[in-house]
């Protein structure tokens, strides 16, 4: 990050980097910041919590508390948009969670599947691309079952709700022996939905 940072800004680049904040990062947070601040031209620096897709589930163990967040300077806490982040208790306590209806959809080109595309017109690309969503849906429950089947209720970690719904979602998926397209998956085409 730093090479890149100072690489950009030698380059009169327009640089913000993004920090994740888990709890093996917490003593150095402020640290790499004054560091991140002191390169000349940076932009402003961003702090989040890790997502759930790809490998962010591998940080599930590292995920900080509202106790962890209450504990970072304030230079920290404005770099972070806390008010997309509830626990797991107050998510579940906020009644019915909203369904997600609208999906925006992502195709990646790749040595597999580049051929496959060219060869497609672009009706019939998003015409893929919505099948493997559709599919995907259809093969798991709705947000609000998956919660009444995984939600816990005691547990303080913070989280985005879409990082809860991947997270329940690759849970029914594995419990369940499910053979399906990962459309959560950003290195292939994938679809975020809202």
């Amino acid at each position: 990050m730093l090479l890149l940072a100072k690489r950009a800004a030698a380059l009169d680049l327009n640089c913000s980097p993004t920090v994740i904040v888990s709890r093996e990062s917490l003593s150095m947070l402020d640290e790499l910041f004054d560091t991140l601040e002191s390169i000349p031209g940076i932009g402003r620096i961003y702090s989040f919590l890790p997502d759930y897709r790809g490998r962010g589930y591998l940080m599930e163990k590292a995920r900080i508390t509202v106790q962890d967040y209450e504990k970072l300077s304030d230079k920290i806490k404005k770099t972070f948009n806390i008010s997309r982040y509830k626990t797991q208790k107050d998510w579940l306590s906020s009644g019915v969670l909203p369904e997600y209806t609208q999906r925006a959809l992502t195709v990646t080109l790749r040595k597999d599947n580049i051929d496959r595309f060219e060869n497609m017109s672009c009706d019939e690309i998003m015409a893929y691309v919505e099948k493997l969503d559709d599919d995907y849906y259809k093969a798991i429950p709705s947000i609000n079952e998956l919660a009444e089947i995984y939600g816990n209720k005691e547990n303080e970690q913070l989280y985005r709700l879409r990082d809860l719904f991947w997270m329940w979602q690759k849970r029914y998926i594995h419990e369940n022996h499910i053979s399906i397209y990962d459309i959560t998956d950003e290195r292939y085409c994938n679809t975020i939905r809202s």
